[in-house]
């Protein structure tokens, strides 16, 4: 078998007749990395096909939110065990959260899920990939 040079990872689903896809190519330097890049690759997918779910049906809520959100109003938002794979920080209007360690696929959408809930999103900036939830609900 020859070195792996590319990695192409495509997925996407059809729903009422829309078909939805991103594929995304990587270049590998390091065929050892292989599998840890697949995992990142299907987690950025994920991630922005978490935006073409169905949504939830609305529950109905018992207190309104609060003007703002801190740090850890946010951070209550999400189980523990995600909790402990992600730093929250303090920024101007955002609370910003950024991934430890690598997150896989499945806690990767979980936390999109969970973010996107809180009114927030997910900035794809290589590296300095993060979410974000606004401040002000």
């Amino acid at each position: 078998m020859g070195q792996v040079k590319e990695l192409r990872v495509r997925k996407g689903f059809i729903r009422k007749g829309i078909r939805v896809e991103y594929t995304i190519i990587a270049n590998v330097e390091n065929t050892e990395d292989l599998y840890a890049a697949k995992e990142h690759l299907e987690g950025v997918i994920d991630g922005w096909l978490t935006v073409f779910q169905e949504p939830k049906p609305a529950q109905p809520q018992t207190a309104k939110p609060p003007a703002t959100q801190s740090v850890e109003e946010v951070k209550k938002k999400f189980p523990e065990n995600l909790q402990a794979l992600l730093r929250f920080s303090d920024s101007t209007e955002y609370v910003v959260i950024e991934p430890r360690q690598f997150l896989g696929a499945e806690n990767f959408a979980e936390i999109a899920r969970i973010v996107r809930d809180a009114g927030g999103d997910y900035v794809s900036a290589g590296k300095e990939s993060h979410f974000r939830v606004p401040k002000k609900a």
